[in-house]
């Protein structure tokens, strides 16, 4: 098997064509295709191109510093990218805890009311 390089799975992941992988007999090549097919199946969902995905809300709270209005945009933005509704809110004088704080009813009563849109 080649070395990866530093930061390439894929490296790790599909060997050259005809290199034998050690002390995996028989199997090895099915076993090799399952874990490419895996490792791509992961990087679609993780740049938002599952087409099977549903309806997605993100919720901000305005005051967030563990998971800031930027860290959430860039999610946004990444997750928009596919088929299915996107949405993206801010809630004005929350922090990271939105629905652990005072007030989480109104956190509820958002993400109920985008839920009922699509049931």
């Amino acid at each position: 098997m080649r070395a990866a390089q530093p930061g390439l799975w894929t490296e790790q992941l599909t060997p050259s064509a005809g290199e034998p992988e050690a002390g995996l007999g028989e199997g090895a090549e099915a076993d090799r295709a399952e874990r490419a097919a895996d490792f791509g199946k992961a990087a679609e969902l993780r740049y938002g191109k599952n087409p099977d995905r549903g309806p997605l809300l993100i919720i901000s709270g305005e005051k967030d510093n563990t998971a800031p209005w930027a860290i959430a945009n860039a999610s946004f933005k990444r997750q928009k990218r596919n088929q299915a509704v996107t949405e993206i809110i801010e809630m004005p004088n929350r922090g990271h805890g939105l629905v652990i704080d005072s007030g989480w009813r109104e956190v509820a009563d958002t993400a109920l009311g985008f839920v009922k849109r699509f049931v």
